[in-house]
């Protein structure tokens, strides 16, 4: 029995302690603060896809003027390159040695000439022979011109800033006049970088493009990013080896670090459709594929996750593929706090 008592009184005053300490429990963490906006509903109409990559918004193809054999190539292909950087250059030993026989060919016409101006004074030449000679001393000097200007092109600069896209030479190689060198892309625009992506349209769809309409772009290696632009410049022509029409969307990365050759997918929206629910762009916490992930926010200000379909992206919306309930708000701005499952204070 009395071991029944210790036993029975230990027991009675450890939950007496314990009763004790739950009054002194934590005070509760400040909820995140967000800002929610409830979707909508719009018109998500017919839309254009197409796979495409940044490109430059203009690119040059680079030859020397004469043909000769390349002394030193400066550059590699990829490489980034300024306007006037000296990209490759001739062997001009030959130009040289013609140039220093066009000055002694010009300085022997003026000897000449001024030998013919006396014996002409003195009736020994005819006058013929003076002009023939003063036409053959302006030849030669127009010739030398020539030389110089050929000499001068022996180098070739960069004509605007941006990126070696191809490289087709190599030192001790034979150069032909014309022939292509580098290929330049530049994204450059009246001083202003400018920055493209280009894609491929079918038949079908080039004839439903115009200039000057909206399109949204999403890239493989910024996954949840959607960068809307216009359709600056369209070809007219399909390419030879796939058939399809080049078109060019301009658009602004933002604060985005951008890097030509990123590959990614375009949209353009040509005409009106079904009615669909339309998130902001805002709201998605990430996509993959037509997939993405959004927080909503309960009644009671619990954060809930929820997993949508993407049927189309148009500008700054997104339109899904599921009904949406009514008055269930989405998070737009401080989902990188937010806990799904926990609470939430909805900014006013």
């Amino acid at each position: 029995m009395n071991i029944h008592r210790i036993y029975s009184t230990v027991t009675a005053t450890l939950l007496l302690a314990a009763c004790g300490q739950e009054k002194h429990t934590a005070a509760e963490a400040p909820r995140p603060v967000v800002t929610t906006v409830l979707p909508r509903s719009g018109s998500a109409g017919a839309v254009i896809t197409a796979s495409g990559m940044i490109a430059s918004s203009q690119e040059v193809a680079l030859s020397f003027k004469t043909g000769g054999m390349v002394a030193q190539v400066y550059v590699e292909e990829g490489q980034y390159v300024q306007q006037g950087a000296l990209l490759a250059r001739l062997n001009t030993t030959e130009l040289e040695a013609q140039l220093l026989q066009a000055d002694l060919n010009i300085e022997k016409l003026q000897r000449d000439a001024g030998r013919l101006q006396q014996l002409v004074k003195d009736t020994i030449a005819t006058l013929e022979q003076l002009q023939n000679t003063q036409t053959s001393l302006s030849a030669a000097v127009q010739q030398k011109r020539s030389m110089d200007y050929n000499l001068s092109q022996a180098s070739l600069y960069a004509p605007a800033p941006g990126f070696v896209l191809q490289r087709q030479v190599n030192p001790g190689e034979y150069k032909t006049p014309g022939s292509p060198v580098f290929i330049i892309g530049s994204n450059m625009d009246a001083g202003n970088p400018k920055w493209v992506f280009k894609a491929g349209l079918s038949d079908k769809d080039r004839v439903r493009v115009q200039e000057g309409q909206s399109a949204a772009i999403t890239l493989d290696a910024l996954p949840g990013q959607v960068f809307t632009g216009k359709v600056s410049r369209l070809s007219a022509i399909p390419e030879a080896q796939t058939g399809t029409y080049n078109c060019y969307i301009s658009f602004e990365p933002g604060p985005a670090h951008m890097v030509y050759g990123l590959t990614g997918k375009l949209s353009i929206q040509y005409a009106a459709g079904d009615q669909y629910t339309l998130l902001p762009l805002d709201a998605l916490m990430a996509a993959s594929g037509d997939t993405a992930l959004v927080y909503t926010v309960l009644p009671d200000s619990t954060v809930q996750q929820r997993s949508v379909h993407i049927h189309s992206i148009h500008g700054d919306a997104v339109a899904i593929e599921e009904p949406w309930p009514r008055n269930l708000p989405v998070i737009t701005a401080g989902k990188n706090d937010a806990v799904p499952g926990k609470k939430i204070t909805i900014a006013q």
